[in-house]
């Protein structure tokens, strides 16, 4: 199916072809697993100084180190990420080659599943949650779930800077002019 362009039916497909094989009854990969349920994601939004150049990601597999690099007028930016299951953390950084270059507006919000494809793998069986998300003026994120019944689950972010400015708005932390800025985001989860 994959070979003749029909991916949307290769996707309906497979739960039924993973179910067989493992000889267990049909799910969204399988019954002993829940399906995949977003946690929240980092919000970055960012702009460039005229057109970018010299764009370049990657990913290190023996370190686990997702990277990106670019060129605009104001300098050369490289973007890490490296995310620690021992920990449960998530951490981001964001370095520009000349002082005063980075400038980011970040926030930790919902997961939006609306482009995930009904009844395939992460959309079938999700459940809704109330969620909250908040930005402080010393650079703490947080965001928070809760289900109906007492499980709920969340993430605590701490933002830094070298040089430049950071403030709290519209449930959002602006940094500008800094030289550098770091995130580190800490997950949590409670079932009462």
């Amino acid at each position: 199916l994959i070979d003749e362009g029909k991916y949307n039916d290769a996707a309906r497909l497979m739960p039924s072809v993973h179910a067989e094989r493992g000889g267990m009854g049909e799910g969204s990969t399988s019954d002993y697993t829940d399906p995949y349920q977003p946690f929240c994601d980092i919000r970055l939004r960012t702009s460039t100084n005229r057109p970018f150049k010299n764009y370049r990601r990657g990913v290190d597999f023996e370190t686990g180190r997702i990277w990106m690099q670019w060129t605009d007028d104001a300098g050369d930016f490289v973007r890490e990420l490296f995310v620690s299951r021992v920990n449960d953390s998530i951490f981001l950084r964001i370095k520009g080659s000349k002082s005063g270059s980075v400038s980011h507006r970040l926030r930790l919000l919902q997961h939006d599943a609306s482009t995930q494809i009904e009844g395939i793998f992460a959309a079938q069986g999700l459940k809704s949650a109330e969620y909250n998300n908040n930005a402080e003026e010393d650079g703490i994120l947080t965001f928070s779930g809760k289900y109906e019944g007492k499980f709920s689950f969340g993430a605590v972010g701490r933002v830094a800077i070298t040089s430049g400015k950071m403030r709290a708005e519209n449930g959002e932390i602006v940094v500008d002019g800094a030289d550098e800025m770091t995130l580190e985001v800490k997950l949590f989860i409670h079932e009462e």
